[in-house]
This record gives structure tokens, sequence and C-alpha cells, in this order.
């Protein structure tokens, strides 16, 4: 229970970040060379395809993922519906779910014209990987054939649902990529020293991650084996190998440093393979790719790198480039060693369509975050979300004075000290956040707050328990051994919002949708909230972050 309160509460921290990476992300559009705004390219899959983890810093998430150079250079309607953590048979179940509000997420599917899918990889993730890889050195693929025995189940089920709804688009399907390689973190330090006293070299547990991703990717080619022309590949597996083998250092760079995820260098490679696909099918030209990646990426260094050492050469490298991955290589060769500046400076090209009059809407009991209900936990006065007339928002959540005092009980007695934040911030914080370390606390925080607008509040730093908990982080990453949590505390997010009213291209059902955050002009939000009003009558907006099980729901005095 308490490490679950812990995780609701990163969850929000996370999720409101996200939330609002639009601010930072929408400077520099990329130039329209091509008209493809008619074309809807949906994404859909897992966390590799979310970008939530992997794209750095966090507020370049269209920037870095995949999704969103394939999106922005192609000028597609483009949208990301994909969840993190999402299993192949858990992908089928919310494919196949019905619309639920402004997301329309069915008829989405249904009226795509390209879909793309990143999916599997969790089947075998999700179970003891480490364990798999010491059982198949020994011949024993038991725990492996069984997986990828219900993942086939499940991803024949999915497919030939989506080619039942929209038999016209075009699908598109990536391979899952092998992330064995020496210094990953996928694999546990016991299996790797137990294979190697059985005699395998790095290479060879390379070779056997190989050997289980064949299996595993076997579902997808025998998809396309008994469905012929029903899929497109897109081989991620072959590209990644082909770059591990020529340079290991760089194939190594392919990966965010959790071993699991695709580093920014590694979504410009899987964006770079489905942008071959575009060219082939004739949405645009190799020059307009070229083109178009070099505006990302030149007005990338301008903004998260601007005054560093060599930046005007890097930007002089990437101009004379006269290939994607030249570009790519200009890019990341300079990058690489580099730490970039966050960047929230509001920009006047983007329109924020807001309410006329400020709008507030308390956050209802309903409210859940990972099942537990933070709704009934919260203070009723102080949590909503207020929107105000010059298209600025607030979303914040206060924990209630009764709340604190439970957890405060459950806590008593108990020896945090050996929770040990370090880790976490080291291989995500500090990569979602440049500049982040539990070193600055307070430092750390304002960096959040300068930058995306996100805040604790009540935590006064002139507080008892504060104060230990600052002194105990600093001093070695970890909790202090009891905590006082002050009263009033809480999460906060302020950013921008803009109101759209969007149509149901298969009933005609308009709807009001509010996206957290300013979305691209032919993209949308990472938050895209519904306005309506529930069975009293009483306005009220709602929304669902997928992947953290959270389900907000506000409803106006």
């Amino acid at each position: 229970m308490r490490a679950k309160i812990f995780v609701v509460v990163i969850s929000l921290v996370l999720c409101l970040t996200v939330g609002g990476i639009a601010v930072a992300s929408e400077m520099g559009l990329v130039g329209k060379q091509v008209d493809n705004t008619d074309v809807v390219f949906s994404v859909w899959g897992d966390s590799i395809a979310e970008a939530v983890l992997g794209a750095s810093p966090i507020g370049e998430r269209d920037g870095f993922g995949y999704y969103g150079l394939v999106g922005r250079i192609a000028n597609f309607e483009f949208h990301n519906r994909s969840v993190s953590g999402h299993l192949t048979g858990q992908f089928y179940d919310y494919v196949s779910a019905p619309d639920d509000g402004a997301r329309m997420n069915n008829t989405l599917l249904k009226t795509s014209d390209i879909i793309a899918v990143s999916i599997l990889g969790n089947d075998l993730l999700q179970n003891d990987v480490s364990q798999m890889v010491v059982d198949y050195a020994d011949g024993i693929t038991t725990d492996l054939d069984a997986n990828v025995a219900i993942a086939k189940e499940d991803f024949y089920k999915a497919f030939d649902y989506i080619r039942s709804i929209n038999p016209d688009a075009k699908i598109m399907v990536q391979t899952v990529y092998n992330p064995m390689f020496v210094g990953s973190a996928i694999l546990q330090q016991s299996a790797s020293d137990t294979l190697h006293a059985k005699g395998y070299t790095d290479a060879q547990i390379r070779e056997i991650g190989g050997y289980m991703l064949d299996a595993l990717n076997g579902v997808v080619f025998s998809y396309l084996a008994d469905n012929p022309d029903s899929i497109t590949v897109i081989d991620v597996r072959k590209a990644f190998d082909a770059i591990y083998n020529e340079d290991n250092h760089r194939g190594a760079e392919l990966f965010y440093n959790d071993g699991v995820h695709p580093s920014n260098e590694g979504h410009a490679v899987i964006a770079g393979l489905y942008l071959e696909e575009m060219v082939k099918l004739g949405y645009l030209e190799t020059e307009d790719v070229v083109r178009g990646y070099k505006n990302i990426r030149v007005d990338q260094i301008k903004r998260l790198y601007d005054g560093q050492d060599g930046a005007k050469d890097a930007i002089k490298d990437i101009k004379k480039q006269d290939t994607y991955d030249g570009v790519t290589n200009a890019f990341f060769r300079y990058a690489e060693d580099k730490t970039a500046v966050l960047d929230k400076k509001a920009t006047e090209d983007n329109p924020y369509v807001a309410f006329e009059e400020t709008k507030r809407y308390y956050i209802d009991e309903t409210t859940t975050v990972l099942g537990l209900p933070v709704g009934v936990i919260a203070n009723k006065s102080k949590s909503y979300m207020e929107f105000y007339d010059d298209g600025t928002m607030k979303l914040q959540i206060i924990v209630s004075d009764g709340a604190l005092g439970m957890v405060g009980g459950l806590l008593e007695g108990t020896d945090l000290s050996t929770v040990d934040i370090s880790p976490i911030v080291s291989k995500y914080a500090v990569e979602l956040f440049p500049g982040f370390t539990t070193d600055k606390v307070m430092y750390s925080l304002g960096l959040l707050e300068d930058n995306l607008g996100l805040s604790f509040v009540g935590l006064d730093p002139e507080h008892e328990g504060v104060q230990a908990l600052i002194t105990s982080l600093e001093k070695d990453g970890k909790l202090p051994s009891t905590l006082t949590i002050p009263q009033g505390l809480g999460v906060k997010y302020e950013g921008r919002y803009t109101l759209r009213e969007v149509t149901n291209p298969l009933t005609g059902e308009k709807m009001q949708a509010i996206h957290m955050g300013a979305p691209y002009e032919n993209g949308d939000g990472f938050v895209i909230m519904t306005l309506t009003e529930n069975e009293d009558g009483k306005e009220m907006v709602y929304f669902n972050v997928d992947f953290i099980q959270m389900k907000v729901v506000a409803v106006a005095k």
C-alpha cells in the first residue's frame, strides 16, 4: 500500500508533465513541403510507440519520438494512441473497445489511411527475461514457447479485427529489436554471471537474445504469410542489428539508458524506416524527407543547445548533408555529449482557442490513479481544473488532511531509509528533465516548474519534515528514516490549453475537446479531455491516461 501511494504521486507528476509537453515542442514546426494533411496517420501499440520513455527531454516527444518525426516530415494528420506496457492481448482489447469521448479511438482506427503498430515486446519483457535467456542457453524453451503462443493468438485476433473494420488502410507493423549487448540493463547481472560461468561470451549472449526474438518476430512474419499483402513489415530488428554489427558503440547508443526503449537516435532510425516506406507509397520524395528532417534538427539545436560549444558548426554540418542518415549522424554525434536546455518560451504562432470566461471544475470522487481512489483522498475545495480566457490553465490535486493523517499512520514505525530513489533519478529523471539531480532538490523542483509548469503545492522548505527529506535526498538519494508530511501537500500543473470542436467523421456527432498543451495544427495533444455534461446536467470534464490507469473526472459546481 505504501509503495502504491508513492507510485501514484510519481504517476501524477509524470502525467502532468507529459500533458504539458507541447509547450516545449511546439517551437519550430517543420515547414510544409508537401500537402498530405488529408492523410490520417495513426500510431498504436506499446511504450516504444508512445515515446513517453525514450524521447529525452520529455518536452521534445514530438521532435524525437518516431511517430512525431514521421507525422511532421510527411505533413500527415497524425495521432498517437499507444499505451505503455500493453501486452498484445491488451492491445486487442484496447483497439476493439468502442469510442469514449473526444479521443474517438475506434473511429480513428476505422478512418486512418496509415496504421503503424509497435507491439509484442511486452509479451516477453513482462516475464522473467533473464531466466528465459539462461533457460534458452540450457536448451529449455518452455516459458518462451508458451508466451510466444499466447502472443501469436492475440496478434492474429487484433490484426484480423483491424483489417475487418478498415480493409483499405495501409497497416505497418515493426519488428522487435534485440536489446542484448554489453552493458545493457535488460539482463540481470546474476544471469550474465551465470552465462559467463557456463562459457558463453557476450557475443553469444546477444545471439541468444536474437534467437528468442526470432521466435517472437516470427509471429509477425507468420501472420503475413497466412494473410498475404495484409501488412507491411517495418524491420526495426534488422536495421538495429546492422548498425550494431558495424559499430558496437553506436548500436548501444540506439537505446535509452534503461536498456529497453529506443533513445532519441533509436527513434530517428525507426522514423527513417517508416519514411522510406512513405516515399515508396508516393506520399513524398526523398528530397522532402531530407529537407523536413534538417528543419527539425536545426531547430532543435537552436533551442536545446543554444550557445553551447560547436552549435553553429553542427548546424552548418547538418545543412550540408544530403541524406536522412547523414543528418542523423551529424545531429547525434554533436548532441551525444551535450546536455539539452529545456525551453518553455511561449509562441504566438499556435492559435489557442480559449473559453470566453474562467471555468473551474472540481475533481470528482470517481477520479482514480492505478486503481487508487485519488478523488476520495483529495481536498474537495482545493482540487480542481481551471481554464482561463487567455488560453492558460491550472490543474491541481491537493491531498486532504485526513488522507495525509492516514498515510502518516501507515508509515509510522517504518524505516524508510532503505528506499533509494537515486536509481530512478539516474535512469529516468535525468533523461526526461536534463539537469535534474537529488544533490539539489529545490533547484531540481524549480527546474520542473520553470520549464514545464509542474510544481508541488505545500512543500515548504522550512517545514521540519521537508527539511529532513531534502537533507536525506541530497546526502545519498534516500528517504529519511521517518517522514513527516506537511498538510496541504499536492501537485499542480500550469500551462496552456486549447479548445477544439471535433466531429466524428462516421456519425457526424460533434464534441468539445480540450487539449492540454498546444497541439500541432495537424496533430493532437497527449491529454485530450472531453467537455460534456453529467447525468445531473452539470458541465463535466473527463480524460483517461491509459498507461498509468488514470481516470480524471471534474465537475462544475
